[in-house]
């Protein structure tokens, strides 16, 4: 039997579970009431509570509703047994979900009796996460508990799906990292494995690299890579805290290099490489994978001044949002680099604070990617950047009330 289980992050795992083998029921005995049983317990590996955190396990009890030698006609009914664990093994919760009818079968059903069934549950879908929202809150208010914040992804668990704002960070981010790889004057290869987008990958090499050359590999395990991009001022420090984060659990991405600095650090000098910040935008390839083009036309001076406000304001807010993203990233748990305002990664990265007055944070609230998209996009690819930022760090801010942050 497969299970899947969803959490209200998008989030999904999937578990396979063996029947039991009966060897007191003899092939002379079995009747059409005797199905097989399926049993397995397993740690908690995935987030789908705010109030608990993943020790523990689970455990699951349930009967073959689908024999393989039954036609649909003759489906049996639901009975699922799903059992919350503590780490001494005792029950903290249990839930149970069975059926009280046997099953529909759609080709027996007529048109005005479907229609009818449908339209009775059509809510249901969309109102379960509000719902779900709704209970957890006043659980929150009258017992007083504690929210606990939701792990990233570890490669067992699907992420989900990047949004539009995302997206956009992404082009970003990889025509940055093409610009700096082309710029860098070391041999050397590195696939980008996006778990997040169907499995994306994405292969970058240095101009002098060839085929006996290293190659590095970093997986994205969730979208919240790219948000916290936007609040690193430059890409060591990014790169600190997507991969090394002291808590493995606050870590956005992977890597198989066996010295993760060495490698972090080849590609500080590529983006510190006077080539590419000379203003020398040679090394960019005039195509590229993404969608990322907006030639600067003419455009009137009422009108440029206008946009050139408009984006003006836009910064002011960005930087604002970033700010309270920094303090967020920095007071939220041990080993977060962000929080230093040297570059070096030393002892003092690893500051942790509980409360937003002692949080130290970037005196430069400007992201990396800030640069890049001055020098190469024009006025609507920049508005789409800004919209983008605002948008991922807005949602960071919302899912940080509810523990998803």
């Amino acid at each position: 039997m497969i299970i899947e289980a969803n959490n209200n992050f998008a989030e999904r795992k999937v578990w396979i579970v063996p029947a039991e083998e009966d060897n007191n029921t003899s092939s002379n005995t079995t009747t059409k009431k005797q199905r097989k049983k399926f049993h397995q317990a397993w740690p908690k590996e995935f987030h789908v509570s705010p109030f608990n955190s993943r020790r523990g396990f689970y455990s699951i009890s349930t009967l073959d509703s689908f024999p393989p030698e039954n036609s649909l006609d003759e489906a049996g009914t639901i009975d699922i047994t799903i059992t919350l664990l503590t780490s001494q093994w005792r029950s903290k919760l249990v839930a149970r979900v069975w059926s009280t009818s046997k099953p529909l079968v759609p080709s027996k059903v007529s048109a005005v009796y479907g229609f009818a069934f449908l339209a009775s549950w059509c809510l249901t879908g969309p109102l379960l996460q509000p719902r779900t929202l709704f209970q957890a809150f006043r659980m929150f208010r009258k017992y007083k508990l504690k929210i606990r914040d939701r792990p990233e992804p570890d490669g067992k668990v699907f992420p989900r799906h990047a949004t539009p704002a995302e997206r956009c960070i992404r082009e970003v981010f990889t025509e940055h990292l093409r610009q700096i790889m082309n710029a860098s004057t070391k041999k050397f290869h590195l696939h980008l494995h996006d778990l997040t987008d169907g499995s994306t990958k994405m292969t970058f090499s240095t101009s002098t690299a060839n085929q006996e050359s290293p190659c590095y590999n970093i997986s994205i395990l969730t979208p919240r890579f790219y948000a916290i991009a936007l609040a690193c001022p430059y890409i060591d420090t990014f790169l600190h805290e997507a991969l090394l984060h002291k808590s493995e659990e606050r870590r956005t991405a992977r890597t198989d290099a066996t010295n993760p600095e060495a490698f972090i650090q080849l590609l500080k000098h590529a983006a510190d490489s006077p080539y590419r910040t000379s203003g020398n935008t040679d090394s960019t390839p005039k195509t590229s994978n993404t969608s990322i083009k907006d030639p600067k036309t003419w455009i009137p001076k009422t009108w440029k001044l206008t946009i050139s406000l408009l984006l003006l304001w836009i910064w002011g807010c960005v930087t604002v949002m970033r700010a309270i993203f920094q303090l967020r990233l920095s007071g939220g748990g041990p080993g977060s680099f962000i929080g230093s305002t040297k570059r070096q990664i030393d002892d003092n990265s690893f500051f942790h604070c509980n409360s937003f007055k002692q949080a130290k944070t970037s005196k430069n609230l400007d992201c990396y990617l800030d640069h890049y998209v001055h020098q190469h996009y024009g006025p609507g690819l920049t508005l789409r950047y800004l919209f983008a930022n605002l948008t991922t760090l807005v949602r960071e801010r919302v899912l940080s009330v509810v523990g998803g942050g």
